[in-house]
């Protein structure tokens, strides 16, 4: 902290006079925090990482707040979804600029919130109002604040009472701390602040060390089996490779122990499959081996992400996709972007119409394919209908880095705590992983301490739950109380004196 108070360049007065050096920390904020979603190692960073993008908002006018603010949210989406411009860079560009705007538009009232007297709460509920907004109906829940501590497993535990949004109310919090500190606000006023974040990070802690003190639901089991093929993106659609990539999933399917469900990634199968699926019924009789693989589905004339559960005597149920990539599966706004195309093989991909549970033996499964994941909404709809096991079959062969598959990883944990079911994650070139329903990565397939760009197959025993969460029942809550809280405190805040 000295180092930052006694550097050269005064953090205390840079507000006004250099362009450059506004700009300058307006991206440290936005890079900082998006480098706290890139690793488990540099999470500590979003701990910190706003102060500096609040000391531009305090210094400077609306209209420059919002500038500075969409560019440290520019920079700190590019820091995360850079890889989108590996199958798209138009499309990479187009989703900055709409993401951005979730750090520009909260910024304007930040600027005046950062005034007020309970700035500690109500800068926090604002931030996780725009978080909300951009996950439920913005279609982008990546790397929400709470994300980033995925492997703080103690802290995490709260989300299954109230979701993600605690979480993220909590870093955003800690900044302010710091900020109303270095702000020489009033001691009286920084050390509520303060008192207030140890009063709600020790509870948090109290609840996670006691929830994971409580036995856990080990009543009826499952073995299941998850294969990582590590399939090269370039080859997956290409007909020379066809048979080289049936080969391997044969391969694969044989080393399953018998009794398994065998869990492929999505779009495994090289080619579209028929509406019959004659050929993996075929596969799953001939091994003898009940089977859930990802597949491209062609009904008529149109495609479907799907997937197939086939049982060793060829019985077979689908779950076709809903929640749709964009720019990947299809194109938002076609009339004003018809100049981009899909960037898969088969051209836009037709979403699903309902929810369908996958049934195998005692399992119900609510399979969650590529980025759905994202959507609790969607988990909760398949939980209401009975599911016991969430499954996320995703591809992410075209991330091509750790950082990615990272943050991909980083909601299938919080989609665990939230229902408190198992996940099991069946990816494609990693990771591919068993998930308690405290969060805990109790299995991950490694091959040579390697975990992406390896093939290999995860075994592995679960336990089943029908019990509800309150999170469940009760999703938003924390939006709609936190909401009221804000109002209250924006009524009264100057009647209080600190």
């Amino acid at each position: 902290m000295d180092v930052m108070i006694n550097s050269r360049v005064n953090i205390q007065n840079f507000g006004v006079k250099n362009l450059l050096q506004i700009l300058f920390f307006s991206s440290l904020s936005g890079f900082l925090t998006g480098l706290s979603f890139n690793s488990p190692n540099l999470s500590f960073l979003i701990w910190f990482s706003l102060i500096f993008l609040l000391r531009v908002l305090k210094n400077n006018s609306y209209p420059k707040s919002f500038f500075y603010s969409f560019i440290a949210g520019f920079i700190h989406f590019l820091t995360i979804v850079f890889w989108i411009g590996f199958v798209t860079r138009l499309g990479l560009f187009f989703l900055l600029l709409y993401l951005s705007l979730y750090w520009a538009i909260p910024s304007l009232g930040i600027k005046k919130l950062l005034e007020k007297n309970f700035n500690f709460l109500l800068v926090p509920l604002l931030w996780v109002v725009f978080e909300y907004l951009r996950a439920k109906w913005g279609g982008f829940g990546w790397a929400l604040f709470g994300y980033s501590q995925f492997k703080n497993i103690a802290l995490i535990q709260i989300v299954n009472l109230l979701g993600v949004w605690p979480v993220s109310f909590l870093i955003v919090l800690f900044n302010v701390v710091l900020f109303n500190f270095l702000e020489k606000r009033k001691l009286s006023q920084s050390l509520l602040s303060l008192l207030v974040f140890l009063f709600l990070l020790s509870s948090f802690f109290f609840y996670g060390y006691s929830s994971l003190k409580r036995p856990s639901f080990k009543d009826k089991s499952s073995l299941v089996s998850l294969v990582q093929p590590n399939i090269a993106q370039e080859k997956k659609w290409q007909t020379i490779y066809y048979q080289e990539i049936k080969d391997k999933l044969v391969f694969l399917l044989r080393q399953a122990p018998p009794g398994s469900l065998v869990i492929f990634p999505e779009a495994s199968w090289p080619y579209s499959a028929g509406k019959d699926f004659a050929e993996l019924k075929l596969l799953a009789k001939t091994f003898k081996r009940d089977i859930l693989m990802g597949v491209v589905e062609k009904s008529e004339e149109n495609y479907f992400n799907t997937a197939v559960l086939i049982s060793k005597q060829g019985r077979f149920s689908k779950y076709r996709k809903l929640k749709l990539v964009p720019f990947g599966e299809y194109i938002p706004l076609r009339r004003f972007l018809s100049f981009i195309s899909v960037v898969n093989s088969f051209g836009d991909i037709s979403a699903g119409k309902e929810v369908v549970l996958l049934n195998y033996k005692n399992l119900r499964i609510a399979t969650l394919i590529c980025f759905e994941d994202l959507f609790p909404d969607l988990v909760r709809d398949f939980v209401r209908k009975g599911a016991n096991v969430l499954v996320n079959i995703t591809n992410d062969a075209w991330f091509k880095g750790y950082p990615q598959v990272i943050q991909h990883l980083q909601p299938a944990v919080f989609r665990a705590i939230e229902e408190r079911r198992y996940l099991l994650r069946a990816a494609n070139t990693g990771i591919s992983c068993i998930i308690s329903p405290q969060g805990e990565i109790e299995k991950i397939l490694r091959v040579n301490n390697k975990k992406i760009f390896v093939e290999g197959l995860l075994n592995g025993k679960i336990f089943l739950s029908q019990d509800k969460t309150f999170y469940s029942q009760w999703p938003d809550i924390f939006i709609y109380i936190g909401g009221i809280l804000g109002l209250v405190l924006l009524v009264f805040d100057k009647k209080i004196k600190f």
